[in-house]
């Protein structure tokens, strides 16, 4: 009997080993290479990015985070000693720092990262008597601090591209991480010949705007100045190539500094309200208004209309700023910002003509620009429920329907160019870490939208409104400048318009007969005044005599 049990144990003890050595030795084997194999990343190198010049706009450095280990901390006092001798480098509160030396555990604690250099080499000099650690990482670094921020976006701590360039072209600036596996021993100590396979990273290409930071700078000085001596609570400014669609300056307040966005406490701070946010425009969209008026034929330069100061329509009093207007023609029309006017000329357009020429124009598009969150625009068509024949006319003067300022300005640009609807975009090319070209951006037309008559006429139309117009004082001797005006309300959430609250604003190109760029300048609840003529229009004036200067635009014989 005992025979037989030792018998079928051994039977068993072998049929066992059989499994082991034979059906699951390829299994074990793995299991027991993986216990020795340890793998780790390797990071890649995020590209950099440059200006349409080869400026550096977003690059690469390290930084040093602060690690305690708790376990090694002494008593009380000896934590308020040392949450002493870290305030004063750290920039932080004592007693902040005591209680978060004080808490119970026995692990590495972060007390603050993303030390400066001199943080850093004080923090190592602590480390000699005190449980302190740091530990290096990647950081992007942004020169410019806030110059171009909504624009750029940022990396976060983990180095990945949020908001801006760095969100959107995530992909191609993050690269591909790599890894590197080595065989260590039970001790985890690497063994030098042992297995190893590494797989290198592949790093981020380099990105080049058509940004161009000198415009950038006279831009944002502008608007800063500007914002100041009106009282601005939020301000924009854009300019754009009219005949690429490249983006030359895109600047927005308030900012903030890429290099430190976490210590913004609103993340709204973040998004970029020239690409992202919609607005009633007012005045500036007449300039869309006319120009469909003439190309479809409505309305000719000769035409004549007279009017009263205000008109009753379907039971709403609408007036004009000014007095009564009689026999007037479009261009003092124009030039005067006539509300009653623009009413005239949509209605000669009719309901489906006039949205048919919006949307030609890209009003309630996407213009697809290579930027994150793109606002689409409001617009209320007549085939939408509560759609109604006001609506037609007060759309006409730039209320009841919104735009982006991006999507307002590339509507503009058609008159600039002879009529046709650009693609705009901020990124020119793409290239490897070796300088090859991955791609190119090419200028692209999405439609033309008017007739080169249409805008010959337009133009001047528009220059009209500069020397004898709302926008006078964009005057500059020796230069032909084309802008609109705009004052628009600003609708309530409840309803209805806020009181006296407007927004300010400015459309236009320059040289008028051969545009080198064009531009809007938007302004937010102004208090110097409500009206964009005097507003906005100085900062338009400023930045354009800047580039006069800075694209050596030689004046004419013109003279005002």
């Amino acid at each position: 009997m005992v025979f037989s049990v030792f018998v079928l144990l051994a039977l068993a003890l072998t049929g066992r080993l059989f499994v082991l050595q034979v059906q699951q030795h390829a299994d074990l084997s793995q299991k027991a290479e993986a216990a020795h194999l340890w793998t780790e990343p390797i990071p890649a190198t995020r590209g950099a990015i440059y200006d349409i010049n080869g400026a550096l706009l977003a690059g690469n450095t390290t930084a040093d985070d602060l690690y305690v280990d708790m376990s090694k901390l002494g008593n009380v006092s000896e934590r308020r000693r040392l949450a002493d001798l870290l305030a004063p480098p750290l920039n932080a509160n004592p007693d902040d720092l005591y209680v978060s030396l004080s808490k119970e555990m026995t692990g590495t604690l972060r007390l603050k990262g993303n030390l400066s250099d001199a943080q850093s080499a004080r923090m190592r000099e602590l480390a000699k008597g005190w449980p302190l650690e740091l530990l290096t990482h990647a950081k992007r670094a942004y020169p410019n601090g806030a110059l171009l921020a909504h624009v750029l976006g940022y990396a976060t701590l983990e180095n990945v591209g949020a908001y801006g360039i760095e969100g959107y072209y995530e992909k191609q600036l993050g690269g591909t991480p790599g890894s590197s596996t080595a065989e260590h021993d039970a001790l985890g100590n690497t063994i030098p010949l042992g297995q190893q396979r590494v797989t290198p990273p592949v790093d981020g290409n380099d990105l080049t705007l058509s940004i161009d930071m000198n415009v950038q700078y006279i831009a944002e000085r502008a608007l800063d100045d500007g914002m100041k001596s009106t009282g601005s609570s939020a301000g924009q400014v854009l300019i754009m190539d009219p005949h690429s669609g490249a983006i030359i300056a895109m600047a927005s307040r308030p900012t903030f500094d890429p290099n430190t966005y976490y210590d913004q406490p609103d993340v709204a701070a973040f998004i970029n309200p020239v690409v992202n946010t919609v607005y009633e425009p007012g005045s500036t969209f007449k300039t869309l208004v006319w120009s469909a008026g003439l190309n479809a034929g409505r309305i000719t330069l000769d035409t004549t209309i007279s009017e009263p100061h205000c008109i009753i329509k379907y039971g709403y009093t609408i007036c004009n700023t000014s007095s009564a207007h009689y026999n007037e023609t479009p261009a003092t029309g124009l030039a005067v910002s006539d509300n009653i006017m623009a009413m005239d000329i949509a209605e000669r357009l009719g309901k489906d003509d006039f949205y048919k020429y919006l949307q030609n124009f890209g009003i309630g598009q996407l213009t697809n620009i290579d930027l994150p969150g793109e606002g689409q625009g409001l617009v209320s068509y007549p085939t939408d429920a509560g759609w109604g024949p006001l609506d037609l006319d007060t759309n006409a003067f730039g209320q009841g329907i919104s735009v982006t300022p991006l999507q307002l300005l590339i509507a503009v640009t058609a008159v600039a160019n002879g009529g046709h609807l650009m693609q705009p975009y901020v990124v020119q090319r793409i290239s490897d870490k070796q300088g090859k070209v991955v791609s190119e951006t090419q200028p692209k037309v999405v439609r033309d939208v008017l007739s080169s008559t249409t805008t010959s006429q337009m133009r001047e139309l528009m220059v009209g409104v500069v020397e004898h117009g709302t926008g006078v004082l964009a005057k500059t001797k020796g230069y032909r400048i084309a802008a609109k005006t705009g004052t628009a309300q600003i609708p309530h959430p409840g309803g209805g318009y806020e009181g006296s609250a407007t927004i300010g604003s400015v459309v236009g190109f320059a040289p008028a007969d051969d545009a080198r760029f064009v531009m809007m300048v938007k302004l937010d609840r102004p208090q110097s005044s409500q009206w964009g003529e005097n507003t906005a229009v100085p900062i338009f004036a400023n930045i354009a005599r800047e580039l006069f200067v800075y694209y050596k635009v030689q004046p004419t014989d013109y003279n005002p």
